[in-house]
């Protein structure tokens, strides 16, 4: 068998999330699924196709990282052409790659980058509306930018999850966040080496709060000591998400 790694780009709003779900694939279509429905279709035997982590709902991707065992002869690096003809075109395979036999999708995962896109308008903007979420007024880049850095370095995030979370270990580190502006497009990137469920979109509602000035840059330390999610701001929409970037150690990759 050869362990094989595979980046993968999606579009999120047709489907329930990565994760294969109760039911069937008919009703729930779901990433995993449509995914491993093709591999089977291109190569002609069933997969245990493993993601890095659990995309929701509407969330998209760019660099969806996963890997499955094969028993094939065909080019590894030529595998995701074979894939790609049996696949949706609102699901990619951007490349296949040879990994080695301890590499790990999800566990062997360093860092994760996520992105969400805001854009303010009175009026819905088509092009921005396929990827981003409208706010009706203009927050304070600034602002936003100086609470941003609270988040940074180790922290528990109970605050900034969803409440339904059952990961009991709530500590994450971020290790990057920028914030910036492109005319009405207002993007937050954000590198850490795990995220809780819903933990970005609510960090963003929290730090669009501050944008509004409905909250101090200092409140954020304020939210990470109390551990209460009551205290956070709203959830955003999945629409805004897009998984960036997973990286590895590249002797693994």
């Amino acid at each position: 068998m050869t362990r094989v790694g595979l980046q993968i780009s999606y579009v999120g709003k047709n489907y329930h999330g990565w994760q294969i779900q109760n039911g069937t694939q008919q009703h729930f279509p779901t990433i995993q699924g449509t995914l491993c429905q093709a591999i089977e279709k291109a190569l002609g035997q069933k997969v245990d196709l493993i993601g890095s982590g659990r995309t929701d709902q509407g969330v998209s991707a760019i660099g969806q990282i996963a890997h499955m065992d094969i028993d094939t002869t065909y080019p590894v690096e030529k595998l995701c052409y074979l894939i790609n003809a049996y696949l949706p075109q609102d699901i990619r395979v951007l490349r296949s790659f040879l990994v080695d036999d301890e590499f790990h999708a999800r566990y062997s995962a360093k860092l994760k980058t996520y992105q969400y896109s805001v854009y303010f308008s009175h009026i819905i903007i088509p092009y921005y509306e396929q990827f981003a979420e409208q706010i009706k007024r203009q927050p304070n880049l600034n602002s936003m930018q100086q609470a941003s850095k609270y988040f940074l370095q180790e922290h528990d995030f109970t605050s900034f999850c969803a409440a339904s979370t059952e990961v009991e270990n709530k500590v994450r580190t971020i290790t990057d966040i920028t914030i910036t502006q492109t005319g009405q497009l207002i993007q937050f990137s954000i590198t850490g080496n795990g995220f809780l469920y819903h933990m970005v979109r609510i960090m963003v509602g929290t730090l669009l709060e501050v944008g509004y000035g409905k909250r101090k840059p200092e409140d954020i330390a304020i939210l990470l000591q109390k551990k209460d999610r009551t205290l956070a701001g709203k959830t955003m929409p999945a629409k805004g998400l897009l998984l960036v970037n997973v990286e590895y150690e590249t002797e693994k990759m």
